[in-house]
């Protein structure tokens, strides 16, 4: 996939993280990338996490694919050797991800599924002061947490003027239409059924709020970043912790999956049972 089919979050990463490494190096063109033995060097001496050092070399491998013209012996090398590292992160990530185990940062800020609703139901008794906070983290709360895909939303009140993510109200309810998510290209158009008791705190809000946007500022749509940021905004003062989006989706499904082994021990029980993970998981009795 080229990188004019990246998705506009993943793009503009990629334009800051160039822009780095142009700035490092001092050149504003892609030069830079052919010197591989420095960039690797820069890349992997900084504080960052495993994700964060996978989407440099990502960048660079998008970018130098990509090139127009001028795609040398030396470009193409450099690509298959910031691939290389690109793959050797993503089996790091995949090992972790088996392990299911929290990093440092995730616990200093990671909150428990009835800790999250507590910080919910505190915010409930000021949502006077601050109700587009408390419509916010009912979105992520009274609904499995999505991704940042709750802004910008459009209101409608039919189905056939849906465009990007809208919420269509009508008098049979409100269903959230997702286009323009993540995982869209695997999964489509998306409608969320929403229920009752988010029903009835986005109603109180669009009484309000009329602006024909979820969540607005002077009649202008709230940004997808401005949400991320909100939202562990409000967590920080409830709670102590800036726990955002990523944090709201792990303990949502750590508590609805209590009790479960990791990937990595299940990896192991099947092995020794001689069947694979999926068969595991059909062998057990709920």
């Amino acid at each position: 996939m080229g990188i004019m089919e990246k998705s506009p979050r993943t793009l503009a990463s990629y334009a800051a993280l160039l822009k780095e490494l142009q700035t490092n190096f001092r050149v504003s063109d892609l030069s830079f990338a052919k010197k591989t033995g420095a960039v690797i060097k820069y890349i992997e001496g900084l504080p960052k996490a495993f994700a964060t050092k996978k989407l440099y070399y990502a960048m660079l491998v998008s970018m130098l694919r990509d090139l127009p013209k001028g795609r040398t012996k030396l470009i193409r090398q450099a690509e298959e050797i910031y691939r290389a590292k690109m793959v050797e992160y993503n089996t790091k990530l995949s090992e972790k991800a088996a392990e299911q185990t929290m990093s440092e940062r995730e616990k200093e800020i990671y909150l428990e599924w009835p800790e999250i609703l507590k910080a919910w139901e505190k915010l409930g008794q000021e949502k006077d002061k601050y109700l587009e906070d408390y419509v916010l983290l009912s979105c992520y709360v009274l609904s499995p947490p999505l991704r940042a895909d709750w802004s910008p939303v459009r209101v409608t009140s039919c189905m056939a003027d849906a465009s990007g993510n809208t919420l269509v109200v009508d008098p049979s309810g409100m269903v959230l239409v997702l286009q323009e998510y993540k995982t869209a290209k695997q999964y489509g158009r998306v409608n969320i059924t929403i229920p009752p008791g988010l029903e009835d705190v986005i109603d109180e809000w669009l009484k309000i709020n009329t602006s024909g946007w979820l969540f607005y500022k002077y009649g202008a749509p709230r940004s997808e970043k401005w949400l991320g940021t909100r939202l562990i905004a409000i967590m920080e003062r409830l709670t102590g912790k800036r726990a955002g989006i990523n944090i709201f989706r792990h303990s949502y499904i750590t508590h609805m999956r209590a009790g479960e082994k990791s990937l990595s021990e299940s990896a192991k029980l099947a092995s020794s049972m001689c069947h694979s993970i999926g068969m595991s998981h059909l062998y057990r009795r709920l």
